[in-house]
């Protein structure tokens, strides 16, 4: 294998060293059969290199009471006071070594007329500060919501999202009342999605270290693989030796 050959494959090498190595379910929450009084629910499934938190709320908001306490539920009142513990939250922990690229989140909602409009999904990345993504509720009737998360590249670590009430706008048209039950839930069976679930890749991360040893080795073989096949003007003839079988083309002399 001559030297441009050696220095392509360790390049290939580290490529596919830092390539993804599953794009699938970050970690899903299953809520059919669960009470919306539940006060948090455990992961239902989570990537080999996550460790999943628990879907629960802010310590702002209350157990729903009213009409949208159900069975395939996580219900919530209380939205209406707008303070910063007023959210629902899950999330998970990336295993040493890894790092998440974070798709999508996906969802179902449910609610009253007097349950927020507007919701914010937030990430720990930014302590909370800039919507990743948002939604304007229209109907209290189950609606199925996709929200783009992919500005969430190489999250290593621990991440956190909270979805917020962005303003006191009620469904109904009106100001959010401290009844106001908002639900959330799985996807749906037979859509391209089934629990409430984050989707993204997940990739591995070699340590610097290694990257550097094996650009230096790719670096020196690709190196002298040119000097090898330096176009050398010799009696009108150019080489451009390779795995010591000269190939060799006619030019016209240089005067």
């Amino acid at each position: 294998m001559n030297h441009l050959k050696l220095g392509a494959y360790c390049v290939f090498l580290i490529l596919n060293w830092c390539g993804p190595i599953q794009a699938e379910l970050l970690l899903t929450y299953n809520l059919t059969g669960l009470s919306g009084l539940s006060p948090f629910v455990l992961p239902n499934s989570t990537s080999a290199q996550i460790v999943g938190g628990n879907l629960t709320r802010g310590s702002g908001l209350i157990v729903s009471t009213g009409g949208l306490n159900g069975t395939n539920s996580f219900s919530s009142t209380g939205w209406n006071s707008l303070t910063n513990q007023d959210y629902v939250s899950f999330g998970f922990q990336v295993n040493p070594g890894y790092q998440a690229t974070i798709g999508t989140v996906q969802f179902r909602t449910n609610a009253e007329n007097s349950a927020p409009a507007n919701i914010g999904l937030f990430s720990s990345q930014d302590a909370f500060g800039t919507a990743v993504a948002s939604f304007g509720i229209l109907s209290g009737n189950a609606t199925y919501w996709t929200l783009d998360t992919s500005t969430l590249q190489q999250v290593s670590g621990a991440i956190e999202f909270r979805l917020y009430a962005t303003n006191s706008n009620s469904i109904g048209g009106g100001i959010v009342s401290e009844n106001g039950a908002l639900m959330f839930g799985n996807f749906a069976v037979g859509r391209d999605a089934q629990f409430f679930q984050v989707n993204g890749t997940i990739t591995a991360v070699p340590e610097p270290t290694t990257i550097a040893m094996f650009l230096t080795i790719a670096s020196i073989y690709l190196f002298m693989g040119c000097l090898r096949c330096l176009r050398t003007k010799v009696s009108g003839v150019i080489v451009c030796p390779d795995q010591n079988e000269p190939m060799k083309r006619m030019v016209s002399t240089m005067p």
